[in-house]
């Protein structure tokens, strides 16, 4: 008569690359998380002087584009 003896083949959680790719994906989020906050806090804001500037330059740039079209 056979005897069931079970057998553990099971490898440990550690060897199972599944188990770093689910665990490396929310800590890779983290760290860039982390990295967005830091570079928001240490880098200041940039403010346009002169905020007038930019439309000046698209009407004027209308006005070649009718006058090569025209």
């Amino acid at each position: 008569m056979p005897r069931n003896v079970e057998v553990d083949t099971h490898e440990p959680w550690q060897r199972n690359p599944w188990v770093w790719l689910i665990i490396a994906i929310p800590a890779l989020t983290v760290a860039g998380c982390l990295v967005t906050i830091y570079l928001a806090l240490t880098r200041p804001d940039y403010l346009v002087d002169d905020y007038a500037a930019g439309p000046v330059r698209v009407e004027r740039g209308l006005g070649e584009l009718g006058e090569a079209a025209g």
